[in-house]
């Protein structure tokens, strides 16, 4: 959140795809337009979609029900201001404006207070034709205004894209002449995006009433799934009577995601080389030989050595760094533990395409601006004494962790044999038969919603003395309640939940460090991504010649360090044929 500071405090929000401490030229976009169709009333709007594909920041400027005029009284009347200076400074260092269309309506009058929100409300089928033909004129000459803002306010870079994104697709105040009379008004570069929203669709509650989004947050309707009195805005992802609703005059989670990739489509087509990379930030170093992925692993150190011989964790760097070429490893080392990561090791794995990012996780920050906030600093003084501490810091830092970033997470007992990059918002059955779900390994785009539910369940529910209760037992209680499963081809918030053999082929009991034959190998590994090691319970084993794990580790490792594989070729070869 940037703060501008002067005789009022107003504020820009941004929701990062990676942590940033302030914004560099030309290297964020900036999003203009209203603050419902740009995220407040959505978990994940277009613009964090775009933060994802393009791999840049956003900057967001939104002010409800006052239209495009308000933003032109900013950029232009009120220039002079703390507020209007800085969004003109925003406007000039960024690498793309897209403004976004906004409704028939006019702020001719205090701008930049709440007075603005009732000057004057959007038009209707009793709007007198003269006032109607008088507010249209003005919708054109203001979204023609503000586009040319956003070219002369960034004139010195003439590079930088300005883009107009419509979306009001169904808005019957909005002809096809104003459109293309704002769309000519684009400067050299820009780009014009018409969004073609689906039809209107009405839901029923359970009694058969139809259900408008402000029926569903006004008192007294009850969210009967998660037994409170009301159900209010953070409740409209859960699955409660209101929450099921779609939100007709809104943008659904379906359409932002749609935006985001007509957005990428036209860029790239603007570009001419089928890619955005020109668009990209931060800029990624350039591995010269073998193919290269964009996966981003997580990981969390809270004792041991991160070494070239310590089975732990390098068995799961080596291999995913195999698996996925060019993969980033982000390496989390507890504070004030005994934990280390030893500079050859990065160095070995650094040298095979992979960089090792070491960061610390201080628990008493790590949580700020997450939904474990307030959990964390009321209770991290108690819970931290716990006995299974050691287990609930990683639990926590899981979640939190995908939730902020997003991409994979890895416990370091994990040795992966096949590349992860196709998998998304997916996690694992632990066993075969019931049971529960494992998040050990586990890939989740930022912010997803079952990460809040999962969190929020924690804070509710945590027990100390219990060793599951933030884990395992946490993500299960909160997808069998999920009604958004294993549709992923048709719902970008679905959470797929695979069998157990391709995280977990092998339970704390199967012979993964003993002699197996190869119809026996092949039968435990068959269909397995990954394989979990269960350290606490193998940690002492020493691998026989022909184990499953000699087989695997020797087949995906990447510097090798940890056996001398060279001289099991053939169980190598044979292990490559059978995965």
């Amino acid at each position: 959140v940037y703060e501008v500071r002067g005789s009022s405090p107003y504020f820009f929000s941004t929701r990062a795809m990676y942590p940033h401490k302030s914004l560099v030229a030309g290297d964020y976009f900036v999003a203009i337009g209203d603050d419902v169709t740009l995220g407040v009333l959505s978990k994940e709007p277009y613009t964090t979609h775009l933060e994802h594909l393009l791999e840049m920041p956003s900057v967001t400027m939104a002010y409800g029900n006052v239209g495009a005029g308000f933003f032109v009284d900013l950029l232009d009347n009120q220039a002079s201001t703390a507020f209007g200076a800085a969004a003109r400074e925003i406007i000039a260092g960024a690498r793309l404006v897209v403004v976004q269309t906004m409704k028939v309506e006019t702020c001719e009058a205090g701008c930049n207070t709440l007075g603005c929100r009732t000057a004057h409300e959007s038009p209707t089928s009793s709007t007198p034709p003269d006032e109607l033909a008088t507010r249209q004129a003005r919708w054109r000459s203001d979204h023609q205004r503000l586009l040319s803002l956003a070219s002369e306010i960034r004139q010195q870079d003439t590079e930088r894209e300005v883009l107009l994104l419509d979306v009001l697709g169904r808005d019957p105040f909005v002809t096809d002449d104003m459109r293309q009379a704002v769309a000519s008004k684009l400067p050299k570069n820009g780009l014009y995006i018409p969004v073609l929203r689906g039809p209107a669709r009405s839901r029923l509650d359970r009694r058969g009433v139809p259900l408008s989004f402000w029926a569903c947050i006004s008192p007294p309707n009850v969210c009967s799934k998660r037994g409170v009195s009301t159900c209010g805005i953070e409740d409209l992802h859960d699955n409660c009577d209101c929450g099921s609703v779609q939100i007709d005059p809104f943008l659904s989670s379906r359409e932002h995601w749609r935006i985001a990739w007509k957005v990428v489509q036209a860029l790239e087509k603007q570009l001419g080389d089928g890619s955005v990379v020109e668009l990209s930030a931060p800029r990624r170093e350039v591995v010269p030989e073998g193919p290269r992925t964009r996966t981003n692993f997580m990981m969390l150190l809270s004792s041991g050595t991160a070494s070239l011989t310590q089975r732990i964790p390098a068995v799961s760097i080596e291999t995913a760094c195999k698996s996925d070429p060019g993969s980033t490893f982000y390496m989390y080392v507890l504070v004030n533990s005994t934990a280390v990561i030893e500079p050859t090791f990065a160095d070995a794995i650094a040298a095979h395409g992979c960089p090792i990012i070491r960061q610390d996780y201080d628990p008493a920050t790590f949580y700020r601006g997450t939904p474990l906030e307030g959990f964390v600093n009321a209770r991290l003084a108690t819970i931290s004494l716990g006995d299974f501490w050691y287990s609930h810091c990683t639990d926590l830092f899981r979640g939190a962790a995908l939730w902020r970033y997003g991409g994979f997470y890895l416990d370091a007992d994990v040795l992966v044999l096949k590349s992860l990059a196709k998998f998304r918002n997916s996690v694992a059955w632990q066993h075969k038969i019931g049971g529960v779900v494992n998040n050990a390994i586990s890939t989740f785009e930022r912010q997803h919603p079952i990460l809040e539910s999962l969190m929020a369940h924690i804070a509710r529910n945590y027990d100390p003395e219990n060793w599951g209760v933030a884990g395992p037992k946490a993500i299960t209680f909160v997808l069998r309640t999920w009604p958004r499963l294993n549709r992923a081809e048709v719902d970008p918030d679905s959470v797929t939940v695979f069998p157990y053999y391709v995280f977990f082929p092998a339970g704390v009991l199967d012979p993964l460090f003993k002699q197996l034959s190869d119809s026996q190998a092949k039968s435990l590994l068959e269909g397995a991504s990954c394989i979990h090691l269960w350290n606490r319970e193998t940690k002492d084993l020493i691998a026989e010649e022909g184990s499953a794990f000699l087989r695997s580790y020797c087949s995906h490792c990447s510097a090798c360090s940890l056996e001398d594989c060279g001289s099991k070729k053939k169980k190598r070869d044979l292990v490559l044929e059978m995965i």
